[in-house]
């Protein structure tokens, strides 16, 4: 049975620094390349692999097996140019000795990336790795780390928030308003944690798609939604203002007033994203999407019945008197907002069943038998499409 102790170079240490040929085949071809590398650069690491490479070799020679020592090199640009470099002086090697079985002897975790390769062309009993006794773990430490940093997915989600986190102080820094740029970076980094830890990041890309795939398009939804994003920013504004013109309120009585405010903002944002919806419906394709018939009426009744109960809280809150609670003007958002949703109810209802229904069957007149020589053809169906048979007998037409 013969072994092959194979040592593997991947960024080519031997022969940028000594100038040997590769692959290095025999003991005593190696032991002069370790000695020469020793010389060139006393701190590599591939010294000791290879002399420890040699004192396996040694061990199986002492104990009768039939075995030989390569070393191959790579590429200072490690990566597929050095891998395809090994990969053409491992078959060289195996040509020359033919093993049975193979001894991986490495320097660190970088050399190891090419062990697939090595199984691929021959069997691999045992894999060797040497680190300098005084800092066992700081290569393979190393090596994890740039791999890390080199990692496409890493980059984007390390070093882009650092970049523009920088980026944002410094021209906080140059104007003169660092506090506001540090609200800001808290402001993204909080924003950014919370879609991370929502996994919220395949909902961004599909809204940012289809932002894109609107502007293209055109459509309606894109204008309707921003403009309705606008509507409600600007009912929050005004909010905002009727809490602070309320001096010395509390707590609860300050929340009232502000949804009490907001209500009829956010019902006209909803009414715009909805027809916006509606009407890219129908010129897409031609159809009235009727869900939405609902939809009006409902917030509508919402709003007046809201607003009511709000208003009777905000009286209780601010200690008005019992009798002046419940006013005329409370009582009629009442039933107005009662009778709109009861007409909006009725109306869906008698919608679907008319159209939404009619619409599996656009014709009401049942279609003759095939056997009648008037019938008429289906619908969108050309007239020539059907040809009715003709009885050759009058009786048998008539039966």
């Amino acid at each position: 049975m013969t072994f092959l102790i194979l040592c593997i170079d991947r960024d080519n240490d031997f022969g940028a620094k000594t100038g040997v040929t590769t692959p290095i085949l025999g003991r005593e071809e190696n032991l002069d390349a370790a000695v020469s590398l020793g010389l060139a650069d006393p701190e590599d690491t591939d010294t000791n692999a290879l002399m420890a490479g040699i004192n396996v070799y040694d061990d199986l020679v002492r104990q009768g097996h039939d075995t030989e020592i390569a070393t191959i090199c790579g590429h200072r640009n490690v990566g597929s140019t050095s891998d395809r470099i090994l990969a053409n002086q491992l078959d060289d090697v195996l040509d020359d000795v033919d093993p049975n079985a193979c001894i991986l002897v490495t320097d660190g975790a970088e050399d190891e990336f090419i062990l697939p390769l090595v199984t691929s062309r021959v069997h691999v009993d045992a894999v060797k790795r040497v680190i300098v006794r005084q800092n066992p773990d700081i290569e393979g430490i190393y090596y994890v780390i740039k791999r890390a940093l080199d990692d496409k997915n890493f980059q984007r989600t390390v070093f882009v928030p650092i970049a523009l986190a920088l980026i944002v102080y410094g021209l906080a820094a140059i104007t003169g308003y660092q506090a506001i740029g540090l609200g800001a970076i808290a402001l993204a980094v909080g924003t950014f944690f919370i879609i991370k830890g929502l996994q919220l990041e395949d909902t961004l890309v599909r809204l940012t798609h289809d932002f894109y795939e609107g502007l293209l398009s055109g459509r309606i939804t894109l204008f309707t939604s921003l403009l309705s994003a606008s509507v409600l920013l600007g009912g929050v504004v005004f909010a905002w203002q009727d809490v602070q013109n309320l001096g010395t309120a509390t707590s609860l009585g300050k929340a009232i007033t502000f949804v009490n405010s907001l209500i009829w903002w956010a019902i006209g944002a909803a009414l715009l994203t909805a027809g916006g919806r509606v009407i890219d419906q129908y010129v897409k394709n031609r159809s009235i999407v009727w869900s939405y018939w609902a939809l009006p009426f409902s917030l509508v009744a919402t709003g007046l019945i809201l607003t009511s109960l709000l208003n009777v809280a905000g009286r209780i809150e601010g200690g008005v008197p019992a009798a002046e609670i419940l006013r005329m003007q409370e009582f009629l958002y009442l039933v107005g907002g009662a009778l709109i949703g009861f007409l909006g109810w009725s109306t869906h209802h008698y919608i679907q069943q008319r159209y939404v229904n009619d619409e599996s069957t656009p014709d009401d007149e049942p279609l003759e038998e095939p056997g009648d020589p008037n019938a008429r053809p289906a619908p969108n169906t050309p007239s020539r499409a059907y040809d009715p048979p003709r009885p050759s007998n009058p009786r048998e037409g008539k039966e």
